[in-house]
């Protein structure tokens, strides 16, 4: 093939790419909301940088807002080539993005939630995590998200995710919880602690109780002393299970002691 040839397939390429962006971009502003959520998956990953100036001019539009703001931050772009429009407000849009179907979707808007400039953020991400209405990967990647910002206030919302039926969020709670805990969810952690039961949310629960009594030592000496003096009895080991056990046959003969000093010598056989 020639260079000629290679050029032209490349400059047609191109242009074809450019051209299906800039009708995806067209199809943001569609009425009907099947097209745009379509426009919005395909741009998140063939979106370039030309794509920007559009997107930016696209924040001035309702209609277009959520997503032309969720692609630029989706691309990386600080708030101020979004022209200053991305903030707070846009947090319930991605909230609710988490729980997609579509996994590159889902963590795009989980990273676009940790790169959140604006402090008001973790007030939104705090009230989505009271509300409790989020399926189990959605609860999964929002407490990643109030893990990595260490969100304010967010350690009493936290705890009540470490009885969910799911064990991954219940793991995603421990996991939260060595960061976020204070003095009153102790209490709530270590008794959670006691009733791990999956292998992963098992480590989870360890870390979460090692770390947070070495981080609140004073107060997780008081809360844990009450736990073991709660445990029954027939939960604890026996002693006699460090110990093996003794022969049926009655007492172990004691070994042969040599006497300090003297050296051995075996009996000999008189032969004949």
């Amino acid at each position: 093939m020639s260079k000629l040839l290679t050029a032209f397939l490349a400059f047609a390429t191109a242009t074809a790419l450019f051209a299906d962006e800039a009708a995806l971009l067209r199809q943001l502003a569609a009425t009907d909301p099947v097209e745009r959520d379509a426009a919005r998956q395909a741009l998140l990953t063939t979106a370039t940088v030309s794509a920007i100036p559009a997107l930016s001019a696209q924040l001035a539009s309702p209609d277009t807002f959520d997503n032309a703001c969720f692609l630029l931050e989706s691309m990386k772009q600080p708030t101020a080539d979004a022209g200053g429009y991305c903030d707070a407000n846009d947090a319930d849009a991605l909230i609710a993005l988490l729980g997609q179907p579509d996994t590159a979707l889902a963590d795009a808007a989980r990273m676009s939630l940790i790169k959140f400039a604006d402090a008001k953020v973790d007030s939104r991400i705090v009230r989505a995590l009271g509300k409790r209405a989020l399926s189990p990967e959605a609860a999964v990647r929002l407490l990643g998200v109030a893990t990595f910002r260490k969100s304010p206030k967010a350690a009493q919302k936290v705890t009540p995710y470490l009885a969910d039926a799911s064990p991954a969020v219940r793991t995603a709670a421990f996991t939260a919880l060595i960061e976020l805990a204070e003095e009153k969810q102790l209490g709530d952690l270590f008794a959670a602690v006691c009733k791990a039961s999956d292998a992963a949310e098992k480590r989870a629960a360890e870390k979460a109780l090692f770390a947070t009594s070495r981080r609140l030592s004073a107060r997780a000496a008081s809360e844990i002393r009450p736990l073991f003096a709660a445990r029954p009895m027939s939960a604890r080991a026996p002693r006699s299970a460090a110990t093996p056990p003794r022969s049926s046959h009655g007492p172990r003969k004691k070994p042969f002691s040599q006497k300090p000093g003297r050296r051995f010598r075996p009996k000999r056989r008189r032969t004949r």
